[in-house]
């Protein structure tokens, strides 16, 4: 298991980073975490259900249908404004 960090332009400094999904900043040669090139959002590929880390840039679904004003959208589940949404099977 490695743990990611990344630099913080704004403030000079290394950050950890975890996945927006699990909150889990661990990560394996078969999991890692991926960023979206729009949003800058972070998760694992697995936790999005990514076979393979794309060879392009990666687009989360919220940015892919929304754009940048997805990140208002509220979960229908927690409530939280924003983050790693992703679509279900489940209905109501």
């Amino acid at each position: 298991l490695t743990t990611s960090k990344v630099l913080n332009p704004d403030e000079n400094v290394v950050e950890d980073v975890k996945c927006q999904v699990c909150t889990d900043g661990d990560y394996t040669d078969d999991n890692l975490i991926v960023f979206c090139a729009t949003c800058n959002i972070s998760v694992h590929q697995r936790c999005v259900g990514l076979a393979k880390v794309p060879s392009e840039s990666w687009i989360c679904e919220v940015c892919h249908a929304f754009g940048p004003k997805g990140r208002f959208l509220r979960c229908p589940m927690c409530t939280v404004k924003g983050g790693a949404l992703k679509r279900t099977t489940i209905s109501c």
